[in-house]
């Protein structure tokens, strides 16, 4: 195969040290490369397509990182694209409105359409269209789908009340984090959407599958990503932090290593070093009192007492004016997940059947229960 001076693999990063992100998502990259420098345009004004790429692999793998990074790649390699890529998280659209939304609608095709709509395949012409999590796409989404894959590099699709199709220009890459073969014999997705989507399918290994160095560098990376959001930007972690870093299996995978040194430089009992208790990671991420005096009822008034004391620390002169809404935001997710986790370990005291009713009396979808269960179960692995 030839060698393309503008590979970013071959180029840009070989010329420089490599960051442990890049490291851990080598293979893929490589794959992504290839595959661009082969449907390279012959003039920037005739742009070839991709096939359709499935990336899979467990949550926080680095699946949305590398999906982003496409457009940087495709422009180094001469791609003319108008459009930057567009993201969809299809477990955060309602199952009601996925096709509406993904496909848009006509003026007067349904009750509150009071104008022609673009849904996201026409925001990405002539860009990326990223379908995240497509294992949560209802049946009869999956149907419409099949007929809507790029053929060519062109998408048909046909919005809600209206029979006229489309031709869109534009890229696909989905991704997901269950095994879709089994989702298949489950009668959970469709086989033939299934091959269809597998052409070219890339997988992201969990990170307890590399060693411990690379997981201690990867922290040390966050933590050079995140210091400049802090008042007391010159921060180590104490060599015991890095061992326990190194051993810890990390089930959140990447995700859960940016987060975990967030976390500890937001909450972080001295000013210049990280110590292995601010981490958070040897027990759970709340008082084991909690757990086991809340009752279920409660928890929402558990929530907010553990948001209140982390805010106090979150406010003590920790952190810039910039880094605040980010710190807020990550305090909110977590504490969510905390909610929902309990919510799960005392299930039997609710009135809650199913998981669509647990997320009813929670404010969450079901989609995002069945997501903690699923992490709760591999945690006890």
């Amino acid at each position: 195969m030839n060698k393309h001076p503008n590979n970013p693999v071959e180029g840009e990063i070989s010329a420089r040290q490599k960051t442990p992100l890049e490291m851990i998502l080598e293979h893929p990259n490589i794959i992504r490369d290839r595959i661009i420098a082969r449907t390279k345009p012959v003039r920037p004004d005739r742009v070839r397509r991709l096939p359709v790429l499935l990336l899979s692999g467990e949550s926080g793998t680095g699946k949305s990182e590398w999906a982003s990074s496409l457009d940087e790649v495709k422009q180094a390699h001469g791609f003319s694209y108008l459009n930057r890529i567009k993201s969809v998280n299809m477990a955060a659209l309602p199952s009601e409105l996925q096709e509406h939304l993904l496909f848009g609608y006509e003026k007067g095709a349904f009750t509150g359409a009071y104008k022609r709509t673009d849904g996201f395949f026409q925001a990405a012409q002539n860009g990326t269209l990223f379908l995240d999590e497509i294992g949560e796409a209802t049946m009869l989404l999956q149907a419409k789908l099949l007929r809507a894959l790029p053929k060519g590099g062109i998408a048909e699709v046909t919005r809600v009340g209206n029979t006229e199709i489309e031709r869109i220009p534009l890229d696909l890459v989905v991704a997901t984090n269950r095994n879709l073969s089994e989702r298949v014999k489950e009668k959970q997705f469709r086989e033939d959407l299934f091959h269809r989507l597998n052409v070219v399918c890339i997988h992201f290994k969990p990170l307890r599958s590399f060693g411990a160095e690379i997981r201690e560098e990867l922290a040390k990376f966050f933590l050079d990503q995140h210091r400049h959001n802090f008042v007391f930007p010159d921060v180590t972690f104490t060599p015991d932090c890095l061992e326990h870093i190194g051993k810890y299996d990390w089930p959140g995978n990447i995700r859960e290593v940016n987060n975990a040194v967030y976390r500890a430089l937001l909450l972080r009992e001295k000013d210049e070093i990280i110590t292995d208790s601010d981490l958070l990671l040897a027990t759970p991420q709340c008082p084991s009192t909690i757990e086991t005096t809340s009752q279920p009822s409660d928890l929402k008034g558990v929530a907010q007492n553990m948001f209140n004391v982390m805010l106090d620390e979150f406010k003590a002169n920790r952190l810039t004016k910039a880094g605040q809404k980010r710190g807020i935001k990550l305090l909110n997710k977590e504490l969510m997940d905390l909610v929902v986790e309990l919510a799960i370990r005392h299930r039997d005291q609710f009135a809650a059947t199913s998981d669509a009713l647990l997320g009813e009396m929670l404010g969450c979808s079901r989609s995002y229960i069945s997501h903690v269960k699923e992490r709760l179960n591999h945690s006890t692995i």
